[in-house]
């Protein structure tokens, strides 16, 4: 609330703005009052600065593209999701061996001759295969 009451303190103390004309007007004649709103680490500027120099733009310019598109889509135009930890992970793992091995319980049990069997299929397939 309170950078949207300095910037229509701002706004209503300006000379060229007046009440109902267009947002991108006041954005133009007020560039350095959205300075405030921005905070961001100095080395990720440095890089964002330099990335944006690579793309053949301002950093400036990069924002304004964003919030045009968040405009446009009335979206983040982007997803935005939080990394699995590795509680989350060891979880999936516990649970998939569980899922085996209840799978295992299931299937009848092979005798030694019918898996050798099998072995020799696949090593079969392979020589007809090269």
């Amino acid at each position: 609330m309170r950078h949207s009451t300095c910037l229509l303190r701002l706004c209503s103390s300006c000379p060229k703005f007046k009440f109902g004309t267009k947002v991108l007007i006041y954005i133009k004649v007020h560039k350095t009052a959205l300075n405030d709103c921005l905070r961001i680490d100095s080395q990720q500027k440095a890089m964002f600065d330099s990335l944006c120099e690579q793309f053949g733009m301002s950093a400036n310019t990069a924002i304004n593209i964003f919030v045009r598109q968040v405009i446009r889509l009335r979206r983040i135009p982007f997803t935005i999701a939080a990394t699995e930890t590795d509680e989350d992970i060891r979880a999936k793992a516990i649970q998939t061996i569980r899922e085996i091995r209840e799978d295992a319980k299931n299937r009848p049990e092979l005798t030694l001759d019918e898996i050798n069997a099998e072995i020799n299929a696949v090593r079969e397939a392979r020589k007809q295969s090269l």
